[in-house]
């Protein structure tokens, strides 16, 4: 994993100015209200399987909300799963409610308002997927958001164990580009989340192509012959039933492609590990053969280029003053 933050590092009134704004640079805009502020500590770090971001964070009792407003100046979207090592917490969603012991873990949407209570002092460790990577049905994930996978079962003890370990591991050199690694968790969630809801996630033959669609793009997204066409002539189907397939979504299918390949870069812009290459060749992983139409994307999409995405993400926090943290896209200028 590599280091963020520490306020052990910081005097509690600097490690308390600085909470704010590392959370909402390593998850999203939320509202934290902490139980007391005297004394206060924070650590988190972070780590990479392939797109997916993995984050563990502790600290003292604390409520986080994810307000409607938070959500409106956001223009990212992601579903989480958040796995309780230590302390309790409570993942409230949709009407649903997830009292969470050490062991459990639950799932929640960053487009819908949601609250997360610690009462306690706690660790937790996120995994946060592209809104794309699990490829589930809107209704599907409306259900199953807030809802407790108890670590006393022994399926989802067994997934917990497997979670922990991997989010252990997050961000080293043999899982970063570990995109098997990635797909075998993302299957593995999806049987998790079948078997809590006891139906299967794929619930008709389309929702089975489409998944098995969706597997395919995520493969391929550094070919810039992939398209539309490409992907029809690929399953032998008609493009205007691949576009029927996907027109109960958010997105077409070329919009959906380039989500994904926006999100991809911007995680690799962002990544440490990835400070070496080069804009063009991040551009090029990513599908992007033309740099200065990847650029100008990218700005249109996430409001700066990626050269500032990049700089001010890899700014290290020791030398940006006592009360300076890397800022959240949301409120960079």
């Amino acid at each position: 994993m590599s280091f963020v933050f520490d306020s052990h590092e910081l005097g509690s009134h600097d490690g308390l100015a600085l909470w704010n704004d590392v959370i909402w640079s390593n998850y999203v805009p939320l509202d934290i209200r902490l139980a007391q502020r005297e004394e206060f500590y924070g650590r988190v770090t972070t780590g990479f399987i392939g797109d997916v971001r993995v984050a563990t964070s502790c600290s003292q009792p604390q409520s986080l909300r994810r307000t409607p407003r938070l959500i409106r100046d956001d223009s990212e979207s992601y579903v989480m799963l958040g796995l309780q090592r230590r302390g309790n917490g409570t993942i409230a969603q949709n009407g649903n409610r997830a009292e969470l012991s050490s062991g459990d873990f639950a799932l929640w949407d960053t487009r819908v308002p949601y609250d997360i209570d610690f009462p306690n002092s706690w660790q937790m460790n996120v995994f946060q997927f592209p809104r794309e990577a699990l490829g589930l049905p809107e209704k599907l994930v409306a259900g199953i958001v807030g809802r407790r996978f108890p670590g006393t079962d022994a399926f989802f003890r067994a997934v917990s164990l497997y979670l922990g370990a991997l989010a252990s591991s997050a961000g080293s050199d043999d899982l970063y580009c570990g995109e098997d690694v990635r797909a075998r968790t993302i299957d593995l969630i999806r049987t998790a989340i079948e078997t809590r809801l006891g139906t299967p996630a794929a619930s008709s033959p389309e929702d089975a192509l489409r998944r098995r669609i969706q597997m395919f793009v995520e493969k391929n997204l550094s070919s810039p012959d992939l398209s539309p066409a490409c992907i029809a002539r690929e399953f032998a189907i008609s493009t205007r039933y691949l576009h029927r397939l996907f027109a109960g979504g958010d997105e077409t299918v070329g919009g959906h492609i380039r989500a994904l390949r926006m999100a991809g870069a911007k995680r690799e812009l962002e990544n440490p590990r990835s400070r070496h290459k080069t804009v063009a060749a991040i551009a090029r992983t990513w599908g992007y053969g033309d740099a200065p139409h990847f650029t100008r994307e990218f700005k249109r999409l996430y409001g700066l280029t990626p050269g500032q995405c990049r700089t001010a993400q890899l700014e290290p926090l020791g030398h940006q003053g006592p009360h300076r943290a890397a800022l959240p896209a949301s409120r960079r200028a």
